[in-house]
């Protein structure tokens, strides 16, 4: 290969958010990574992702009325990023496989951590969770980029398909400090201390962790008339990249996904080498 390899680390979790980390919604995320360029202008990027929901409280067994579902997705996937000749757009084409429900191990995973920790009971609400389904996602986004090396921004828009989510975005990112070309294929050679901040709205017209299989009924599924169809999310962190490795570490907060329940926030951390 004749530009860089990358493997990355990534982990979401909602006890990461300080000051005031909570345990609901949107609760844990990690994954892996591996990127890597064949031409100067392509990039591929192969994963392997976990995430876990909960609802409101799951330290109690009995369930809350109108709470989120309980439920867990494991995909594999596969994304190119394409740049154009003058860098200042990139157009990004996603596909990802997997399954939701029971068979992702949400459960066992959550408890399996909670056993590690002293004094944390198990999670409760998983006998209730969503029934399994597969995953079958693709998507588009296109990303324009301006800027020089202390300040950059974006303007974006796209969409996905597929059984887990369909919907539409835009927004827009800034970056500030030593930049060093965030709209450029990634490589080893790029040295940057940067703030990045982030807002995308997201038009939903269907959620599965949230309303369970689009092919079946799921008694534990919302129906759509409590799907918050319109939603923010914002983010902003801390970037860092010397001698071939990368890190971060940030936060998101995103507006409710649900009438009737408050929006979410958690945090973020990632690491990667180049090689």
């Amino acid at each position: 290969l004749a530009f860089a390899q990358v493997i990355e680390f990534w982990g979401e979790n909602d006890a990461f958010y300080a000051p005031a980390s909570t345990d609901r919604f949107y609760t844990n995320g990690m994954g892996l990574r591996y990127s890597f360029s064949a031409k100067e202008r392509r990039q591929w990027v192969l994963s392997a992702e976990h995430r876990i929901y909960n609802g409101l409280k799951n330290t109690r067994p009995q369930a809350v009325e109108d709470d989120r579902p309980y439920t867990a997705t494991l995909t594999v996937g596969a994304t190119h990023h394409g740049f154009s000749e003058s860098s200042s757009v990139r157009n990004t084409w996603s596909s990802a496989f997997g399954v939701m429900g029971p068979q992702a191990g949400g459960s066992a995973l959550q408890n399996g951590f909670h056993d590690l920790l002293e004094n944390s009971s198990d999670a409760y609400g998983w006998d209730r969770q969503l029934s399994t389904m597969p995953i079958v996602q693709v998507g588009y986004q296109r990303m324009y980029f301006t800027g020089n090396n202390w300040l950059a921004l974006t303007g974006r828009f796209g969409g996905d398909l597929g059984t887990a989510n369909t919907s539409l975005s835009s927004g827009a990112d800034v970056y500030l400090g030593i930049v060093d070309r965030p709209w450029a294929a990634r490589s080893g050679e790029q040295r940057f201390v940067r703030l990045h901040g982030s807002l995308t709205a997201q038009g939903v017209l269907y959620d599965a962790t949230l309303q369970g299989s689009p092919f079946q009924n799921d008694p534990y599924g919302v129906s759509a008339e409590r799907l918050q169809n319109f939603r923010l999310l914002a983010y902003t962190g801390l970037e860092v990249q010397v001698k071939g490795v990368y890190l971060q570490a940030g936060f998101y907060w995103s507006s409710p996904e649900l009438h009737g329940l408050d929006g979410h926030r958690y945090g973020s951390v990632g690491l990667a080498f180049f090689f």
